[in-house]
């Protein structure tokens, strides 16, 4: 029962309460267009490739079966449409121009390192699943909260809302906050920029809540998107639906994701026009204050 771990951030302080350990989880049910974390979609490994660090040694040429590293006018030239994936080249490559976008680690493995830090967590602190989506798999994550419960460690798990809602009675045993993304709450423009469904979002926000699973709404803001008086009264409607909902964060988009995609082959596809300015986040949450929302931002209360 393994899972791919792109990352895992100890001492991190906006990931829940007290200091976190933060987990990322290999695996994505949605397709933001400004995804912050790309390499953590696919539910399958892959490699960053940084052209710069590139020596043209061939090593790399050597171990691929399906030609997609090659040289040409003797320099390296990777051919990613033809790459299988195999992970020969994963490892090994002196120059660090490859690099593999996550590891496979066993729950034993990542349990050593969160163990690790918790003379840091005090009465608060714990482990933060996040990814990707950590509820991609949702019997395998549960399965892990469950160990990490049976330490007395805290547990949070961040999640788009795109997962099976049955699961809920077993997480209300083995979560103790969830961050709920929120991406935007007009359903044809939330479809359109990341495939979720957001009658299915609510839905397990709803039964969430209904099982007394803290939340805190998490919101990012995107100007020409999102940053609009609609979504904020609707985010205030589905906050005063909520009974064991602590506040609303709200985190401003920025494309740092679109570095990520051109080492991993893809297309940039965030735009500089999205990022709000703080004067626009301060305006989107005075909205939520007035509607009687809490609001949070850069880990403080409004």
């Amino acid at each position: 029962m393994s899972f791919l771990i792109t990352e895992v951030q100890r001492f991190c302080m906006h990931d829940g309460d007290g200091v976190r350990t933060t987990v990322f989880v290999k695996g994505c049910s949605l397709r933001c267009l400004w995804c912050h974390n790309p390499e953590a979609i696919s539910a399958n490994n892959d490699f960053f490739y940084d052209e710069a660090k590139c020596i043209s040694c061939g090593w790399c040429i050597d171990q691929c079966t399906a030609n997609a590293h090659r040289t040409e006018n003797d320099i390296h030239v990777l051919h990613r449409e033809l790459c299988i994936r195999c992970g020969a080249c994963f490892h090994g490559c002196v120059a660090g121009a490859i690099t593999p976008v996550a590891r496979e680690m066993e729950p034993e493995e990542i349990m050593k390192a969160v163990k690790a830090d918790i003379p840091f967590y005090g009465e608060t602190g714990g482990v933060t699943l996040s990814g990707g989506e950590p509820l991609f798999d949702t019997e395998k994550t549960v399965s892990f909260l469950t160990a990490i419960k049976k330490e007395g460690i805290s547990t949070c798990v961040e999640t788009c809302g795109m997962f099976d809602g049955r699961i809920i009675p077993k997480l209300q045993r083995c979560c103790d906050l969830l961050f709920y993304d929120i991406k935007d709450t007009d359903p044809v423009r939330l479809f359109q920029n990341t495939g979720g469904d957001l009658t299915k979002i609510l839905a397990n926000l709803q039964r969430a809540d209904e099982a007394g699973i803290p939340t805190v709404l998490r919101l990012i803001v995107l100007n020409g998107i999102n940053n609009n008086k609609a979504h904020a009264a609707r985010i205030a409607e589905i906050y005063k639906d909520l009974k064991h909902c602590r506040y609303a964060e709200l985190l401003p988009y920025h494309p740092y994701g679109d570095a990520k995609r051109d080492r991993l082959g893809l297309t940039p596809q965030g735009k500089q026009d999205w990022i709000p300015s703080k004067e626009a986040i301060l305006c989107f949450a005075e909205m939520l204050k007035k509607a009687q929302v809490p609001v949070k931002i850069e880990g403080s209360m409004l």
